[in-house]
């Protein structure tokens, strides 16, 4: 069986998208499109130091978050296929 050879591959792309979508939410607030960005830009708009700080932290801990939870899944997923 071939998959459990290719689940670090699947779980490392997954992973990857996850990030860049992140990193891309939070751009979109550069065109009023809201997401992750909305508190982080307006800060920058209003040059207010607590809420580009609270935007970037918050949008780097989503980030985080989801990468955590996908090396978690990622190591279930190979304790159970071998």
């Amino acid at each position: 069986m071939r998959l459990p050879l290719a689940i670090p591959s699947v779980i490392a792309g997954i992973r990857l998208s996850i990030i860049s979508t992140t990193g891309i939410a939070v751009i979109a607030a550069t065109i009023n499109a809201g997401g992750l960005g909305r508190v982080l830009m307006s800060g920058m708009r209003t040059m207010n130091l607590y809420k580009i700080t609270w935007g970037t932290l918050l949008s780097v801990l989503i980030a985080l978050i989801a990468d955590l939870g996908l090396r978690i899944l990622e190591k279930r997923l190979r304790l159970r296929l071998h």
